[in-house]
């Protein structure tokens, strides 16, 4: 389920397929249960972390997200 915090995906956005690939690949082999975002304001910190909160192996890899 997630959670109703998560900001629905924008229409159009930079899309970051190795940044969002290598974040997922570090949650689904628990290299990191917990993930922080840090960068710039604009840089896209909040798109990368909604695609990956509404990622379907994302979502049924863990039995909650926070947000």
């Amino acid at each position: 389920v997630i959670p109703p915090e998560v900001p629905p995906l924008a229409s159009t956005f930079l899309c970051r397929g190795e940044a969002q690939q290598q974040l997922k690949e570090g949650l689904l082999l628990h290299t990191s249960p917990v993930l922080k975002a840090l960068g710039m304001g604009g840089s896209g910190k909040t798109v990368l972390a909604t695609m990956l909160v509404r990622d379907d192996e994302i979502r049924q890899h863990f039995s909650a997200i926070s947000w």
